[in-house]
């Protein structure tokens, strides 16, 4: 009796917490969604290393959720939330960090108030 409760308790706590992994973000409430695609063969790993230093260097625009995975080269998005209400600063230290073009692969960024800028192919 007590292994089928144990049993029981295990399969509880594991659907409660695969159903928590489970759930997905709302982007299009992100106030900044970053994307990183590739052309060919992967995402352009110098813009994401230099994002995600920017992003460890600070503390005003925090990552919401695990990444969102898309294609089969490492695309992937990102939602972050932008704290003290500083959105436009937020989005123009974001792109500050990206060229206007790459051979390697490109990167998207779009905030909530409808600012875009999308890097190009060299």
């Amino acid at each position: 009796m007590q292994r089928n409760s144990l049993f029981v308790l295990f399969l509880i706590v594991f659907l409660a917490s695969s159903s928590a992994i489970a759930q997905s973000i709302d982007y299009s409430k992100c106030d900044i969604t970053v994307l990183f695609g590739s052309y060919c063969c992967g995402v352009d790993r110098q813009m994401e290393t230099s994002f995600h230093r920017f992003m460890n260097s600070q503390h005003n625009i925090v990552q919401v959720g695990d990444a969102r995975s898309f294609g089969h080269e490492g695309g992937y998005s990102l939602c972050l939330e932008v704290k003290d209400n500083q959105l436009d600063k937020a989005f123009e230290e974001l792109l500050a960090l990206f060229p206007e073009s790459s051979k390697k692969g490109y990167v998207i960024v779009e905030s909530l108030d409808g600012h875009v800028f999308q890097s190009s192919w060299e």
